[in-house]
């Protein structure tokens, strides 16, 4: 596949996986390396609960209940909240095995 020349926000790749998902046997990590390439900075973007509830289209709740399964870990910074892109591809993963 070839690699865009134009790089596309890390947030607007799980917006592209659960879309492409729906049509094409493709995992998310593979969507990742064909959209920006084999080499990425190794720094994972960080989302919002907003941010990932309107990407997967998931309720507040959803999201807190995902945690308190252990099927998505939190970071806490300071009060806010965020959710490692890693950690929501890795989600997506799974439940597509």
């Amino acid at each position: 596949m070839k690699v865009l020349e134009k790089k596309i926000p890390q947030h607007s790749l799980l917006t592209m996986c659960a879309i492409i998902k729906e049509f094409v046997e493709i995992s998310p990590s593979e969507l990742n390396c064909a959209i920006y390439g084999a080499e990425q900075s190794g720094i994972d973007s960080l989302l919002t609960v907003r941010e990932l509830r309107e990407v997967l289209k998931i309720s507040h709740k959803h999201v807190y209940n995902l945690r308190d399964q252990g099927k998505l870990n939190f970071l806490y910074v300071g009060k806010s909240v965020r959710i490692r892109e890693s950690e929501v591809i890795a989600l997506l993963e799974r439940r597509s095995a």
